[in-house]
């Protein structure tokens, strides 16, 4: 079984850091299901060369825009650690 969780955002970097809308409701609920695939659907203007992100901040998995999908190696986590 897999659990999918679409993230929104503002704004996505490469790496998967996002700017969300500043209350940090998924990155505390996605510290519950560590292994969930998070996926962000935006468009390609909302890819940014860089964001800022704190040790908190969880990244997305993948993200999909109108023009690519995006696999984000260095996001993957499970059990609470980044593998």
């Amino acid at each position: 079984e897999r659990t999918v969780m679409l993230m929104p955002g503002a704004a996505f970097s490469e790496t998967g850091a996002r700017i969300g809308y500043g209350k940090g409701y998924y990155d505390r609920y996605l510290k519950r299901i560590p292994c969930a695939e998070r996926i962000a659907l935006c468009y390609e203007m909302q890819i940014v060369e860089d964001i800022p992100a704190d040790d908190h901040d969880i990244p997305v998995s993948a993200i999909v825009t109108e023009e690519k999908i995006r696999h984000i190696i260095k996001a993957k986590m499970c059990r609470h650690y980044y593998i």
